[in-house]
């Protein structure tokens, strides 16, 4: 590969993860910071059973060209802190025979793209996974390896980043693009604001069919079905595992900074899911206002991630929410 591949840490390349979507040169974001050494791999993150909290998350948590939201967590508050990019936590539980008496919190982030069908159905309590012989695990990874679901995605990866095609298609892909204007339709909307290119990500622009979509109408009854189904694992952390959740959705870019290229007007999935949950007394950190509003830069330009500006903002309002779910609860 012309780049070198890294398993897990796909921010080790020059530019932002969205220039990779559609390599088309005028999209390369200099200056991207180099990456750090991910949490979830390093010798600093507690086992999930000596942990005090416990974090599971998506690509934002785990986003390493800065220190981690998890990392910076344990740091801040001199707690052990375990993180899993994994969003069905009472599987993974199962799977670790995980048992706590004490009371502890339990933090469950996603990306606002993902909230549907993260909670579309209900979490199950997976128990009777502990139960499964290892012969049937095992031949479920041997079928998951052999039938690869990323398989066609592995080989477009090597057609534009083998040393050998990566130039030709990097160029045939920029000359489409200032001849004719073509962009993939991963990356469909941009805009060079004040001479900086700016993409979003192909599924939180489309034209709304998709529940990822800025653009998608959500009906007050989506919306109760998320909130039911955040708010019944909720209940089932803190029957089975003693954990009390706290949940945030982070804002997509293209919510934040759509502005810089149409007065599209919000379908208002965050502030909806946030009346929602407090409605169900379900704790949530809110952070939709501040990065709205905020001059600081939230996303880099080229890529879906936040910068340190926004995990900022984030930390900071989790702490707040997790000092009054202590309180109320008695957590130590």
């Amino acid at each position: 590969m012309a780049d070198k591949y890294m398993e897990g840490y796909w921010e080790n390349k020059p530019y932002g993860e969205l220039y990779y979507f559609n390599m088309i040169n005028n999209f390369k974001e200099n200056d991207m910071p180099p990456y750090h050494i991910k949490y979830r791999f390093s010798k600093d993150m507690p086992s999930i059973n000596e942990s005090d909290i416990l974090v599971f998350g998506d690509s934002f948590f785990d986003f390493s060209r800065m220190p981690t939201f998890p990392e910076r967590l344990s740091w801040q508050l001199n707690k052990k802190v375990y993180f899993e990019r994994y969003d069905i936590p009472l599987k993974s539980l199962a799977r670790k025979n995980y048992r706590n008496k004490t009371p502890k919190i339990l933090i469950f982030e996603s990306s606002e793209r993902y909230v549907s069908t993260r909670f579309y159905n209900a979490h199950r309590y997976y128990e009777r996974w502990r139960r499964e012989s290892a012969l049937s695990r095992n031949y479920k990874k041997a079928l998951s390896f052999v039938f690869n679901p990323n398989i066609e995605k592995m080989f477009n990866y090597m057609l534009f980043q083998s040393y050998f095609t990566k130039p030709v298609y990097s160029a045939l892909a920029t000359f489409k693009f200032n001849k004719f204007g073509y962009i993939p339709k991963s990356t469909p909307i941009y805009t060079f604001h004040k001479g900086q290119p700016w993409l979003f990500l192909g599924e939180s622009v489309d034209e709304g069919i998709r529940e990822t979509s800025f653009y998608h109408q959500f009906q007050p009854e989506d919306i109760d079905l998320y909130c039911n189904n955040i708010a019944n694992l909720s209940e089932k952390l803190r029957e089975h595992y003693n954990l009390y959740l706290i949940f945030i959705v982070l804002p997509s870019k293209y919510t934040v900074y759509h502005k810089l290229v149409n007065n599209h007007k919000y379908n208002n999935f965050i502030p909806a899911i946030y009346k929602g949950l407090e409605e169900r007394k379900v704790p949530v950190v809110k952070v939709f206002n501040d990065f709205m509003n905020s001059d600081d830069l939230m996303f880099y330009p080229t890529d879906t991630h936040w910068t340190p500006a926004g995990l900022e903002i984030a930390l900071k309002k989790t702490i707040q929410v997790m000092d009054s779910v202590k309180t109320i609860h008695n957590i130590p």
